[in-house]
């Protein structure tokens, strides 16, 4: 929660008018830069488990029955990274098994999560590109909100949209950075991956959090 500075009260971090005075909130903005420095700094104190997680990940794919099942099981599979990165953003100890939240804690939102921002998200871009690539960037805060704030998956979901929505250029821009990078990962035999794969979680779990922290 987060408090009004016209008149004191509760508000959540998503909301663009306070629902108590209706004055228009400040709106804060996350800079690019600051973000992959820091989600650097917070990949590297747990390089270790990022990249053994992430390489867990890769050796399952070549599993047929796992590959297949991805594309609905990825929300539950990348929420060990955002867990991790959260827990060590708050001060909480870390271990190998937080990776495993996404299976233990929140199955059921996560899978709907994944489910159906995929869902919409494909909708988009077949009808128009740009409603498609306006979602992309809106929901890629509703994975950290299931775990962080054990939101369902919708609310999740309109919860991450809102908070985007305001500053969706300046996210827009951090995400392009992120998947050229992931690109960048790629060339070497993909190898890289095991690095940007996670290092982009990280740089996002650090521009949620400096959105939604008081």
């Amino acid at each position: 929660m987060e408090i009004c500075p016209h008149c004191s009260h509760d508000i959540e971090p998503w909301e663009a008018v306070c629902r108590h005075c209706g004055a228009e909130l400040p709106r804060r903005k996350v800079r690019v830069g600051q973000c992959i420095r820091e989600g650097w700094q917070l990949f590297t104190k747990d390089a270790g488990i990022y990249v053994g997680y992430t390489l867990m990940l890769a050796a399952s794919l070549t599993i047929p029955v796992i590959n297949a099942l991805t594309p609905i099981l990825h929300a539950i599979l990348i929420a060990g990274h955002y867990n991790v990165a959260l827990r060590r953003l708050r001060g909480l100890p870390v271990t190998f098994g937080d990776v495993f939240i996404g299976w233990q804690q929140h199955f059921l939102p996560l899978l709907l999560t994944g489910l159906v921002t995929s869902v919409l998200i494909t909708i988009g871009l077949i009808l128009l590109v740009i409603p498609g690539l306006y979602l992309f960037v809106g929901y890629v805060f509703a994975i950290p909100f299931v775990i962080d704030k054990g939101l369902d998956f919708w609310s999740a979901m309109e919860a991450s949209r809102k908070l985007v929505h305001r500053r969706w250029f300046n996210l827009f821009w951090l995400q392009l950075v992120l998947g050229g990078l992931s690109v960048l990962g790629a060339i070497p035999m993909g190898w890289g991956l095991l690095i940007t794969v996670p290092l982009s979680m990280a740089v996002n779990t650090v521009a949620y959090t400096k959105l939604v922290q008081p």
